[in-house]
């Protein structure tokens, strides 16, 4: 048995778990956020699943490696920018796949598009400003 396999599965399950049960929760919210729905933010019901979302990941980070790419989602849905930039900021120390991949075109992330901190980090990773 594969156990590293198992356990980047168990992580990326544990983490569509978790925003899932964040995203089901407020399916018919009327919370927008860069122009969609966000149900990550904005009442305190949603706010309490996004802590709970945080948690579940921390947990398993405790067991295994949890991309802090999803850690950086959860903490945007919290409202906290500065979290979400400092574990996009060890997404890239950890040469996270997800950077190069996301970082420009994910919409959780447009509320960090005008930081300083972000526009270093998109010309750190060698995407088009």
């Amino acid at each position: 048995m594969n156990t590293t396999k198992n356990s980047k599965q168990g992580i990326c399950n544990c983490w569509k778990r978790s925003t899932k049960k964040v995203f089901d929760s407020h399916a018919t919210s009327d919370v927008r956020f860069s122009g969609k729905q966000n149900p990550l933010r904005g009442t305190q019901h949603a706010t309490y699943e996004a802590e709970q979302a945080l948690k579940e990941l921390k947990d398993w980070s405790k067991r295994s490696y949890v991309p802090p790419y999803f850690l950086a989602e959860v903490y945007i849905g919290l409202g906290d920018k500065r979290q979400a930039l400092a574990m996009l900021e060890k997404a890239y120390a950890d040469r996270s796949m997800f950077l190069p991949t996301y970082l420009k075109v994910d919409p959780e992330l447009d509320s960090l598009h005008a930081d300083p901190r972000f526009k270093d980090l998109v010309r750190r990773v060698g995407l088009p400003q």
